[in-house]
């Protein structure tokens, strides 16, 4: 009993790492009767502290489903780290060290472990093919039957498959993201119109929103603003305003910069009214050179009485250059 004992101590000090050592209560001496209740009382400390031991090795496993593939996703079985050689300094690239199987065209697989957590939806990826070398991004990934299935948004691959890399980045559309939209080549802009009847000389509302990626207009405040985001320093803003008109009125629609003078880069257009007709006029600028908070608006007026902005033909659109 007593060796029973002393394996059982072993096992936790060498499995609970910096979980406390445990202090056996009771030794017995040999040729004598144990005490039942301190034998029990032995045994309970032995199996509180392998409790504790495994508690602390599941804790360290994290995502995966055991501590040993954690390890083996940064490991070699020498304790040499695998991503050190798959790592070029500056590089875009990981290579994990898995063995990533053909399936299909869109799909690779690895065999018998979870890593669901390093292929996330949207994760770049180079696959390095027979003949070529092949880029895509990560669709969708599922861990099922053993393995990690793996789906591409484009049909790539071919067989044999030799090896996977992955973005070093992690997909994240948060303002604290490692990358961004800029950096991705991602549109950024506005695009909103009107569906209210505008009737004097003043800033066109546009309640509702085609796209807004960056924050750009508010359909509670402002309404027929469109503002400079941060961190922007071109852009360019253009309009198409539906004019009800009559005959041989002469109607203007101007962008206005911060609701000022005339802007280099802008200017006002004009178009002449027919009797029960439509006037349409559009407005783009140049590219401009602005700061955070600077914002446009839009304005129509004919020469008679105040113009009329008519239906979602109306619309205004900021594109940020950057």
């Amino acid at each position: 009993m007593k060796r029973w004992l002393t394996i059982g101590l072993v096992l936790i000090a060498s499995t609970a790492g910096a979980i406390t050592l445990i202090t056996k209560p009771y030794t017995f001496v040999s040729k004598t009767v144990a005490d039942p209740a301190k034998v029990n009382s032995n045994f309970d400390t032995v199996v509180t502290g392998v409790n504790a031991g495994l508690g602390a090795i599941n804790t360290a496993a994290g995502t995966k489903s055991t501590l040993a593939n954690r390890l083996n996703v940064s490991l070699n079985a020498d304790g040499t780290f695998k991503n050190v050689s798959g790592v070029t300094a500056g590089s875009q690239w990981s290579n994990p060290g898995l063995l990533q199987v053909y399936s299909s065209a869109r799909i690779f697989k690895i065999v018998g472990a979870d890593h669901t957590d390093i292929y996330l939806q949207y994760r770049r990826v180079k696959a390095i093919l027979s003949a070529s070398t092949v880029y895509s991004e990560v669709s969708s990934s599922a861990y099922t039957g053993g393995n990690t299935v793996v789906t591409l948004a484009d049909a790539v691959l071919t067989s044999p498959v030799s090896t996977v890399d992955h973005s070093t980045f992690t997909p994240n559309s948060a303002s604290n993201s490692a990358i961004s939209k800029k950096m991705v080549g991602l549109y950024r802009g506005a695009l909103v119109y009107n569906n209210a009847t505008t009737s004097a000389d003043t800033d066109i509302p546009f309640a509702s929103e085609s796209y807004d990626t960056d924050s750009i207009h508010s359909t509670s405040v402002n309404t027929g603003r469109l503002t400079v985001p941060a961190g922007v320093t071109k852009v360019k803003v253009s309009a198409v305003v539906y004019s009800s008109t009559t005959s041989g009125s002469i109607y203007r629609m101007t962008i206005y910069k911060n609701a000022g003078a005339d802007t280099a880069g802008l200017s006002a257009v004009f178009a002449i009214g027919n009797t029960s007709n439509y006037a349409a006029q559009h407005n783009a600028s140049a590219i401009l050179t602005v700061t955070a908070g600077d914002y446009f608006t839009v304005r129509s007026l004919n020469d008679t009485s105040p113009g009329d902005a008519v239906g979602i033909y109306t619309w205004f659109a900021m594109e940020i250059i950057e």
